[in-house]
């Protein structure tokens, strides 16, 4: 896979971006992911923190599967604002986690 530089891999096989989606080394809704709240902004910095170092202990490069996986584990209401950011609607292809990053904490 080729490094785009921009913290992920691109040029991803769906298969490949499924695999990663899939990962059982990541957490499930049904298992304790990071807490952060949108009450608690502050917090924000930190959480993507953990959240790095979580994709990085399961191999997960791909930038899509990154924001899909954050989605999926905050807030429901938290859930709708983000992914009205472009930066969340982008394929998989496309998709940059810094981007999307730098959108939430800015």
């Amino acid at each position: 896979m080729a490094d785009s530089g921009n913290g992920g891999a691109t040029g991803d096989t769906l298969a490949q971006v499924k695999a990663m989606l899939n990962n059982s080394s990541l957490l499930k809704k049904t298992k304790t992911a990071p807490p952060w709240k949108h009450e608690e902004p502050e917090q924000l910095v930190l959480w993507l923190d953990d959240l790095d170092a979580i994709f990085e202990t399961a191999n997960i490069t791909n930038n899509w599967v990154k924001i899909q996986k954050v989605l999926e584990w905050i807030e429901y209401a938290t859930k709708n604002e983000m992914s009205g950011l472009e930066s969340a609607k982008k394929s998989h292809l496309e998709a940059n986690w810094e981007e999307f990053k730098k959108k939430l904490t800015a």
